[in-house]
């Protein structure tokens, strides 16, 4: 199925909101910085006397399909009803109320699916590190499956049903307004193999314009590309390097310099390294909990400066069968 057939069958209904206030923050006015963060704590404020985020029920009471005006009016990213959960989550999380805490980030997980900000799956994984926390490690486990099989891989974003499908539906939109149907890809380094193919060119977002290809299936948004209504013959080719035509209709191999594709490779190295610490940290919790930093931090320091803690925790962690630091078992 197409990206087109896919958006078809989205945004049929209309969302019944919640009534919110207007900010106080007038946005064309000459910033102030006392004044935003005022209007936000003054949103942020109205957010929380108009729902309960001190019981569990209230929390899980909340509709996330009904606070689109919410984060309409919000006055700044901070007093968004994601970002207001968000950091209710971290002070329950340090005051060592971790029911509340657990519950705010449910909601936001669920709030995340409604927002077309591309959240990444170690966003959504928070709520599987505090269930750790919590010593529900058979809940964090279940969470943590649900997370990569929505997912379907360890990607930095979201899967085409969610942040891709908004994303478009907003593009098309715009499209539609501007009487075109064409889309200028951006350039972006450090992109992976998929993302060099198809960076700096028109695409046609139907294939109508036959001037053009067509945007490809597999254009993901992955790694930093983005796609912005083109009107040819009056928009400004921002990326597109020489003739339109000839540009866009070049065959589609990787454009990586060299230095782009060591750049990537080595923040994929990172990225696997992170996850990694991030397991083994996970299994200390579970089965080594008084040896184990209070802390992911914690564990990131000892590990780096290799102390003599963490020497102890790698002989007990092989002993138990679960080496640690990216060491593998003896066989």
């Amino acid at each position: 199925m197409g990206i087109m057939d896919k958006l078809s069958r989205l945004f049929t209904g209309a969302f019944k909101h919640t009534s919110a206030p207007q900010s106080s923050f007038d946005s064309n006015a000459p910033f102030d910085s006392d004044k935003y963060l005022a209007a936000n704590q003054e949103y942020t404020d109205a957010f929380c006397r108009t729902f309960d985020l001190t019981s569990i029920e209230g929390i899980r009471s909340i509709d996330a399909a009904q606070l689109d005006e919410w984060k309409k009016n919000a006055p700044g990213v901070p007093s968004t009803p994601v970002q207001i959960l968000s950091k209710q989550a971290s002070s329950y999380h340090s005051s060592k109320q971790m029911d509340l805490a657990i519950e705010c980030l449910r909601k936001v997980n669920e709030l995340y699916d409604y927002d077309k900000f591309p959240y990444r799956q170690n966003d959504y994984l928070r709520l599987v590190r505090y269930l750790r926390d919590a010593k529900r490690f058979d809940e964090a486990r279940e969470e943590e499956a649900k997370i990569q099989a929505r997912f379907g891989h360890k990607d930095e974003t979201l899967p085409k049903d969610s942040f891709y499908i908004n994303y478009m539906e907003d593009l098309i939109r715009t499209a539609n307004v501007l009487n075109t149907d064409l889309v200028q890809a951006s350039t972006a380094p450090n992109c992976c193999e998929l993302c060099g193919k198809y960076r700096g060119r028109i695409f046609s977002l139907t294939g109508r314009d036959k001037r053009f290809p067509k945007l490809p299936d597999d254009f993901h948004l992955t790694c930093g590309l983005g796609l912005y209504a083109f009107v040819y013959g009056a928009s400004t080719p921002l990326y597109v390097k020489g003739d339109l035509l000839t540009e866009s209709k070049k065959p589609f191999v990787d454009s990586r310099t060299p230095e782009e594709r060591e750049a990537y490779a080595q923040r994929q190295q990172q990225k696997t390294i992170d996850a990694t610490d991030r397991d083994d940290y996970a299994w200390l919790q579970e089965f080594l909990p008084d040896l184990a930093p209070k802390s992911f931090g914690g564990y990131r320091r000892m590990k780096n400066l290799d102390s003599n803690n963490y020497k102890t925790l790698k002989v007990r962690a092989a002993e138990m069968g679960h080496p640690i630091g990216g060491e593998q078992a003896e066989t």
